[in-house]
C-alpha cells in the first residue's frame, strides 16, 4: 500500500486526490499550504512514498519547498501539478528535483500511472544503491582477504627460497595475488633446484592451486631427491586435491655442477632459454609435456631434457604473460629476441626486459613471471656454500633378514614397496622393484627353501598340488630357514641394487638349457631379466644381484 502526501492550498484538489488515491488502495495525507507543509515536513517522522505538489502554492511556492521535502523525505517519489503548461516551469522544477510533471485539469488515471512509474523507478534506485553499498564492502573484505593471504603467500616463499646473488627473478601479477609461482633452493649434494609455475586462472584462486606443490618441493629439492621423483610427486598432490578443471603449468630444472650438466622438465610453459657468453642462443628446453594436475599415474610422462653446461652463461625461465601481452613498440615479446638484452652492456638483462612491461600503456591480462640464472656465478656459489657438490654418489641402504614364521607372515614385497615409496622413490622405479622382489622373494621361498619344482604346476591338478605343497612346507620351516633382503638406492643416478639370498642348497647354475630352468624355477627370472639392467646369480645359485636403472626418464 502506497503512503502519499498531497500538497496543495486548493481544498478541491485535496479532496479528489485524497478520494482517488484511497479508490486505488492507497493512504493520503493533505496538507493546504506551504507554512503548514514546512511545519509538517521538519516535525513528522513518518515516511511517504510519493508526494503530489502543487507548483503555485502562493506563487509558485511548490519549488522553494522541494529542498525541503528531499531532506526530510528523500526517497519519497514527487509529481507536480500544475496550471501552467510553461517549459521554464519545467525545466526549473525538473532541476529541482521532481521526478515527473502533470498539467491541470489532471487525468487522474494518468496521475496514478506516473505515481506508479516513479515509485517503482525509486525502489528500483533505492536497491541499486544498496546493493553498491553491499558490493563495496564486499570488495572491501574480499581487498583484506587477498591483503592477508598475499602477506601468508609472501612469508612462505621468502621461507622457501633459499637466497642466491646468480638468480635474479621478477613477478608482476595481474591483480593482487599472482598465479605465478617462482621457488629455487640448493640440494644437500649441492647441486640447485627451480620451478616456475603458472597456475590455471589468477587471483587467490589460481594462488590457491599452487599451495599443494610449494611445500613439497622444497622439502624433497633440499634433499636432493631425483628430479624426476619430483616431478612424479608433485603431479600426483595436484590430481588428488585439485578440482578436475584446475591444472598448474610448470618447468622444472636442476643444475648438477659436478656432472656439468642440467636436467629440465617442462609442462606447458615456455621454452627455457639458454644463452652463451656472447649473448647467443645454444639450447632450448620447449614443453613436452602436458601440465601438472591432469594425467594420473603412468599417463603421466616425467622424461627429462638433459643438457651439458658448457657453453651456458644463462638460463632464462618465462611465464607465457612475457610472450603474450602486447607492448608499445612491439606486438610482443618473441623468444628469438630474448637473447638481444644479454648483448646490452649498460643495463642488466632483467631491467632491460622488466623495461617492455613497466609502461602505463602496458596492461598485462596475464601475471608476468621471469626467472634469469646466471651458471657460472651459481656454479661458483654452490662450491662458497656450506651444501658443496658431492663427487661421490649418494646412497641409502637398508637390510633385512626373515626366518621361520616370519616368512609366512610377512608381506615382504609390500613391506619394502612401502619403505621406496616413504623415501619419495619414483612410481615406474616402485613398480619395477615391486615385480622383481616378488618373483626374487617367492622364487627364493618356493625353490630354495622349500625344494618345489615349477614343474608340478604343469601337470593335471598341478597348481592346487603346488600350492598346497607351499603351505604346508611353510608351516615346518625353522628359525634355520631365512631369506635375507639388502637394497642400495643411489639418489644421484636413480639407481636400485637388490640382493636376494636364501639358506637353501642353491641350484646348478651351469643348466643353460631353457626347459630345465623352468623345471626349477619357473618364468619368473626371465622377467626379472627384462625388468632390470643387471641380473647376476651366484654361485651356488641361492643369491641373487639385480640393478634396476630408470632409463625412461630421460629423453
Amino acid at each position: 500500500m502506497l503512503n502519499i502526501l498531497v500538497v496543495t492550498d486548493s481544498p478541491d484538489y485535496a479532496l479528489l486526490y485524497g478520494q482517488f488515491v484511497q479508490s486505488k488502495g492507497a493512504k493520503a495525507v493533505s496538507i493546504l499550504s506551504i507554512t503548514e507543509a514546512i511545519l509538517f515536513l521538519n516535525s513528522n517522522g513518518k515516511m511517504f512514498d510519493a508526494i503530489i505538489l502543487d507548483s503555485h502554492l502562493n506563487d509558485k511556492g511548490g519549488i522553494r519547498l522541494l529542498p525541503i521535502i528531499h531532506s526530510n523525505q528523500p526517497d519519497a517519489a514527487v509529481i507536480m501539478a500544475s496550471a501552467s503548461d510553461d517549459p521554464e516551469l519545467y525545466v526549473k522544477a525538473s532541476i529541482a528535483g521532481i521526478d515527473d510533471f502533470i498539467i491541470k485539469p489532471v487525468n487522474l488515471e494518468l496521475l496514478w500511472l506516473k505515481l506508479e512509474k516513479s515509485v517503482y523507478q525509486n525502489e528500483l534506485q533505492l536497491f541499486n544503491k544498496d546493493q553498491q553499498v553491499k558490493l563495496k564492502n564486499l570488495l572491501a573484505e574480499q581487498q583484506q582477504e587477498q591483503n592477508a593471504a598475499l602477506q601468508v603467500f609472501q612469508t612462505m616463499f621468502q621461507q622457501m627460497n633459499m637466497p642466491s646473488r646468480a638468480i635474479d627473478q621478477w613477478i608482476q601479477s595481474s591483480s593482487i595475488l599472482s598465479g605465478d609461482c617462482i621457488l629455487h633452493c640448493q640440494g644437500s649434494d649441492g647441486s640447485w633446484y627451480l620451478i616456475l609455475a603458472d597456475a590455471m586462472g589468477h587471483g587467490l584462486a589460481a594462488a590457491t592451486s599452487l599451495m599443494p606443490i610449494m611445500q613439497t618441493f622444497s622439502t624433497m629439492a633440499q634433499k636432493s631427491l631425483p628430479l624426476v621423483n619430483i616431478v612424479f610427486e608433485l603431479n600426483e598432490k595436484l590430481c588428488s586435491q585439485l578440482p578436475d578443471d584446475r591444472f598448474v603449468a610448470a618447468v622444472l630444472v636442476r643444475i648438477k655442477p659436478t656432472q656439468q650438466e642440467v636436467e629440465v622438465w617442462n609442462g606447458a610453459m615456455p621454452s627455457v632459454l639458454m644463452i652463451s657468453k656472447d649473448g647467443r642462443e645454444v639450447g632450448r628446453a620447449s614443453s613436452k609435456h602436458m601440465a601438472l594436475g591432469i594425467l594420473e599415474g603412468f599417463e603421466f610422462s616425467v622424461k627429462m631434457q638433459v643438457f651439458g653446461l658448457n657453453d651456458i652463461e644463462h638460463f632464462v625461465l618465462l611465464s607465457d604473460g612475457v610472450l603474450e601481452t602486447e607492448l608499445v613498440d612491439l606486438k610482443v615479446l618473441s623468444l628469438a629476441r630474448i637473447p638481444e638484452v644479454f648483448k646490452a652492456s649498460d643495463i642488466s638483462p632483467m631491467d632491460k626486459l622488466k623495461g617492455y612491461f613497466l609502461n602505463e600503456q602496458v596492461v598485462a591480462e596475464d601475471d608476468i613471471s621471469i626467472c634469469i640464472v646466471n651458471c657460472p656465478d651459481l656454479i661458483t656459489e654452490s662450491y662458497e656454500s656450506k651444501n658443496k657438490p658431492i663427487s661421490q654418489p649418494l646412497t641409502i641402504g637398508c637390510g633385512f633378514k626373515f626366518s621361520g614364521a616370519s616368512i609366512r607372515l610377512t608381506d615382504v614385497p609390500g613391506q619394502v614397496i612401502e619403505l621406496l615409496k616413504m623415501q619419495s622413490v619414483g612410481m615406474p622405479m616402485v613398480a619395477a622393484t615391486y615385480a622383481i622382489i616378488n618373483e626374487l622373494y617367492n622364487n627364493a621361498v618356493e625353490h630354495g627353501l622349500l625344494g618345489l619344482e615349477s614343474v608340478i604346476k604343469e601337470t593335471d591338478g598341478g597348481f592346487m598340488r603346488y600350492y598346497e605343497m607351499r603351505t604346508q612346507g611353510l608351516l615346518k620351516l625353522s628359525n634355520d630357514d631365512f631369506v635375507i633382503l639388502e637394497l642400495k638406492w643411489d639418489i644421484q643416478t636413480n639407481q636400485l641394487e637388490i640382493l636376494m639370498e636364501d639358506s637353501g642348497p642353491g641350484f646348478q647354475i651351469g643348466i643353460t638349457n631353457r626347459d630345465e630352468k623352468l623345471k626349477y624355477y619357473g618364468r619368473g627370472l626371465e622377467l626379472i631379466k627384462q625388468l632390470a639392467c643387471s641380473f647376476e646369480i651366484i654361485s651356488p645359485g641361492n643369491k641373487f644381484r639385480v640393478l634396476i636403472q630408470d632409463h625412461s626418464s630421460y629423453d
